[in-house]
């Protein structure tokens, strides 16, 4: 079969071919090499002629890492880590011996029911739903199942549950701080450079001392980190997009504050500026997540997750009329779009306000 290049989102080169077998054409991208496409293509073949596929009933869990496999080659390594994580820590962990088409939607609900009982949130559980949808698409689709049961999955996702918290108010903020002792100041003061910038999590983990300029009170965004499961470590990559290499405004008294704990530390340019009891580690999302709802719980607020710090800094923006094509650009979106689809933004004005702005919220913290 003919072989075919293209470009993908990134615009790196790969390859797809179109295998034909019984009357049917099977489409696959994403390979790095024509050798790869090539020995895809003998394995389908020499499967479907001996029947391997056809005649056996796979397990739950086969069928998974099948699928994960192909996913792989479609998604950044930290999106497939998040699935991975989901499918391994909970489906296959439940479902895993158990045959495709052997699978009803009263094994599906026991364990949706057992998921709720585990106080999971609900948009966690929907996702999961999600992934075994395409699982089970897969499986019909690569490996002959007959189990039509995902047709049924929608049903049963909670459409009526409203969001995760998506605004702090500048008063919730500063009980919030309030509440954080000296022990963790580290914690206090990355919570407030996020609500201040804008910061993505993976952002803020990977600044380094030498990120930060203490002339133009700036901080350079150049890079990302994000803990892999499946390789056990962080791993260090370029900024989501191509916009989230950018330059970040500090309020005079949130660059004092840095400058002083750079100094109080003795923080070297190759040090984390926001860093775990080792200097040289990264703080882990999980830890960061735990002191956010225990501090949270003592101020009495409704607890958030770290993103909507940022959703929170954006909507101050946008309140104050600054233009979302310059909230986009601060925020280090590739698209309006995407600003559009998150921040109702009303129109007017220009980047100076940014910083008056930025000082004002900084000045009712203090």
């Amino acid at each position: 079969m003919p072989i075919y290049k293209y470009k993908n989102s990134k615009g790196q080169v790969m390859y797809y071919l179109k295998v034909s077998y019984k009357g049917k054409q099977y489409l696959k991208r994403g390979f790095a090499s024509k050798k790869d496409a090539r020995e895809y293509e003998l394995n389908f073949i020499d499967n479907y002629q001996n029947n391997k596929l056809e005649k056996r009933n796979v397990t739950f869990k086969f069928a998974s890492e099948q699928f994960l496999k192909k996913y792989k080659t479609r998604c950044k390594l930290s999106s497939f880590d998040v699935k991975y994580r989901r499918i391994h820590f909970h489906l296959i962990s439940y479902f895993g011996l158990k045959r495709v088409n052997e699978i009803t939607l009263n094994d599906f609900q026991s364990f949706f029911e057992l998921n709720l009982k585990e106080d999971l949130n609900v948009h966690y559980i929907n996702k999961l739903i999600s992934d075994l949808k395409q699982i089970f698409i897969y499986a019909k689709d690569y490996l002959s199942s007959s189990n039509d049961i995902y047709i049924k999955f929608d049903m049963l996702k909670d459409h009526s549950v409203k969001r995760n918290v998506a605004y702090i108010s500048t008063e919730d903020f500063k009980k919030f701080l309030v509440v954080i002792p000296s022990s963790d100041y580290i914690y206090g003061l990355m919570f407030k450079t996020a609500y201040l910038t804008g910061l993505r999590f993976s952002e803020i983990v990977s600044l380094k001392v030498c990120n930060y300029n203490n002339v133009s009170k700036t901080l350079t965004i150049d890079h990302q980190s994000q803990y892999i499961t499946i390789k056990h470590s962080f791993v260090n990559s370029s900024p989501k997009t191509i916009n989230s290499n950018r330059i970040v405004y500090l309020s005079t008294e949130l660059a004092s504050e840095i400058e002083l704990f750079i100094k109080q530390y003795k923080l070297k340019n190759n040090h984390y500026l926001f860093f775990s009891k080792n200097r040289r580690k990264h703080i882990i999302k999980t830890t960061v997540q735990n002191k956010i709802k225990k501090y949270c719980d003592l101020a009495h607020i409704e607890v958030f997750r770290f993103h909507t710090l940022r959703k929170s800094f954006a909507t101050n923006l946008i309140i104050n009329n600054v233009n979302n094509n310059i909230v986009a650009k601060v925020l280090g979106h590739d698209s309006i779009n995407t600003t559009n689809k998150y921040y109702l933004a009303l129109p007017i004005e220009q980047q100076e306000v940014i910083k008056n702005l930025i000082t004002k919220i900084d000045e009712k913290l203090s």
